[in-house]
């Protein structure tokens, strides 16, 4: 029973890491998409 506890925990980590890398590029994609719109803007100015 241990190795299946060991097991669930890892698998649980590894989500955490893999939502947690998931909402950082999300993050990072949409500063990347509004820093572009800001200097489009400030070009068109």
């Amino acid at each position: 029973m241990m190795a299946i506890d060991v097991l669930t925990i890892e698998r649980t980590q590894r989500a955490r890491v893999a939502l947690a890398g998931l909402s950082v590029g999300d993050a990072l994609g949409g500063f990347f998409e509004f820093s572009q719109t800001i200097k489009q803007q400030s070009g068109a100015c």
